[in-house]
C-alpha cells in the first residue's frame, strides 16, 4: 500500500492511524504512537511536506539496537567470550535482520514517502526498511527509555538470538544470500515451500528463486530448516558464478 497526495489534514491523519497501528502491532501503548510518527517519514518525504525525517531518529536506534543485543547476550550467555558475543551481535544488527523484522510487521505500507521514491519503489528496499526499523527504536527509546523499547526489540528477534549465541560466526546463508540478492541485483528472494507426510513426522523442500531463476534447493524435517539448505545451495551456485 502507498500513500497517494493528500490534503495537509488527511496526511495529519494518515500520520496518526499508521503510528497507532504500528503501537498496537509493537505491543506498547497505541499512546506511544505519537512518538512513532517521525520514524515512519522517510527523507525523501521531508522537502514535499516540511516534516522531519526519521534520519536523527535512525542515528539513536542504531546505537539503542546495539547495546539492548549486547546486553541481552551478555546476560543469557554467562560463558560466553568477549569475540562470541561480538559475532553473535553482528548476527542480529544487521540490515537482513531487521528487514526481515519490517516485512513481519508489514512496515513498507505505513511508511510516508516523496512521490518519486515511491513510484520506485524503495518502500521495499531492505535498507529502507532497516533504517525505518532503527528509527522505530530511537522513537521508543526517547519515549520511555530502555525499559520501553529493551522488551520490544528482545521480543521482535525472538529465537534469533538464543541462534546467534548457540552458533556464533555460523554463516547465515539465508542473510548472506539476501544481501547478495540487493547489492548485485536490486531485488530480494522467493522461497516456494512444498510438504509432505504426517503432521507428527512432515517433510519440506523448498527452492529460493530470483524473480523465476531458481538458485538453489533443500529439504529438512522444519520450513526453516529446507529454507536454510536451500539457500546453503544457492550460495555455492553463486559464489562460484
Amino acid at each position: 500500500m502507498s500513500l497517494p497526495s493528500l490534503r495537509l489534514a488527511e496526511l495529519v491523519t494518515v500520520e496518526v492511524e499508521a503510528a497507532a497501528v504500528l503501537a498496537e502491532r509493537l505491543g506498547v501503548e497505541r499512546s506511544l504512537g505519537e512518538h512513532l510518527r517521525t520514524a515512519l517519514v522517510h527523507p525523501s518525504y521531508t522537502p514535499e511536506h516540511g516534516v522531519p525525517s526519521n534520519q536523527r531518529l535512525e542515528f539513536l536506534g542504531d546505537a539503542v539496537l546495539d547495546l539492548v543485543c549486547a546486553e541481552v547476550l551478555f546476560a543469557e550467555n554467562p560463558e560466553m567470550n568477549e569475540g562470541d558475543m561480538s559475532k553473535a551481535r553482528i548476527a542480529l544488527v544487521n540490515e537482513t535482520v531487521l528487514a526481515e523484522l519490517a516485512q513481519e510487521l508489514e512496515l513498507a505500507g505505513m511508511l510516508l514517502m516523496g512521490r518519486g521514491a515511491d513510484q520506485a519503489g524503495d518502500r521495499f528496499k531492505p535498507s529502507v526498511l532497516s533504517d525505518a526499523m532503527e528509527a522505530i527504536f530511537g522513537a521508543l527509546y526517547l519515549a520511555g527509555g530502555l525499559e520501553t523499547v529493551r522488551p520490544v526489540i528482545v521480543n521482535l528477534l525472538g529465537e534469533r538470538v538464543a541462534q546467534a549465541a548457540l552458533h556464533p560466526g555460523s554463516q547465515d546463508f539465508k542473510s548472506l544470500l539476501n544481501e547478495w540478492a540487493s547489492a548485485a541485483h536490486g531485488s530480494s528472494l522467493d522461497y516456494d515451500l512444498e510438504s509432505s507426510g504426517p503432521d507428527h513426522d512432515r517433510h519440506f523442500v523448498a527452492v529460493v528463486r530470483l524473480g523465476p531463476k531458481v538458485l538453489g534447493s533443500g529439504e529438512g524435517r522444519s520450513k526453516k530448516a529446507a529454507e536454510t539448505e536451500a539457500a546453503k545451495a544457492a550460495w555455492k551456485v553463486v559464489k562460484s558464478a
